[in-house]
């Protein structure tokens, strides 16, 4: 069985043994030479650059996983509502009327207009390309676009004008007395 060099505790079978990707090995290989004794050894992995890979590639699957959008994130809504109003194929033609429609749509998920415009692009760019809003390439590009800002709920709305009203009324009413001196 082939053996591994660990400086500190000896040979490490490779079955056991963290096998490096041929770039790392050959940049080990690389080091050894150049650093002569017991790194010299062709067996030798630098546990340094084992580490470096590892973080590597760990980094690399989480990056992936934040550059997916939550599947109630309203961009990925809108997107998967603009794939499905596309007409011609690949040619990815949306109608005015349908386009004014996704617009108001997003308006109401919290969108501003230009940002539903920009999903509007970046999933008809993407049908051009025959991808779905379903496939991951698409997710990147929406999240160049802003996050939606909450609308404001309709008790908010209602608690502001009766704020309006009562405040204009009591201005009015301290007005009055003013004029009248008392």
């Amino acid at each position: 069985m082939s053996h591994i060099a660990d400086p500190f505790s000896g040979a490490i079978p490779i079955s056991r043994a963290y096998k490096p990707r041929p770039a790392v090995r050959r940049i080990a290989e690389n080091r050894a030479n150049d650093a002569g004794g017991h790194a010299a050894r062709k067996d030798y992995v630098d546990p340094r650059l084992i580490a470096a890979e590892q973080a590597k590639r760990r980094i690399a699957r989480e990056n992936v996983h934040a550059s997916r959008l939550d599947p109630t994130d309203a961009r990925r809504i809108m997107a998967c509502r603009v794939y499905e109003s596309l007409q011609g194929g690949r040619s990815a033609i949306l109608r005015p009327r349908d386009r004014h429609r996704l617009i108001d749509l997003g308006r109401s998920m919290g969108l501003r207009p230009f940002d539903a415009n920009l999903v509007i692009a970046v999933v008809q760019d993407a049908a051009r390309q025959g991808e779905a809003p379903t496939a991951a390439s698409p997710d990147a590009s929406l999240k160049i676009v802003r996050t939606p800002q909450p609308q404001p709920t309709s008790w908010s709305v209602v608690l502001s004008i009766a704020l309006a009203i009562a405040l204009g009324t009591l201005m009015g009413v301290v007005g009055i007395l003013w004029m009248r001196g008392g």
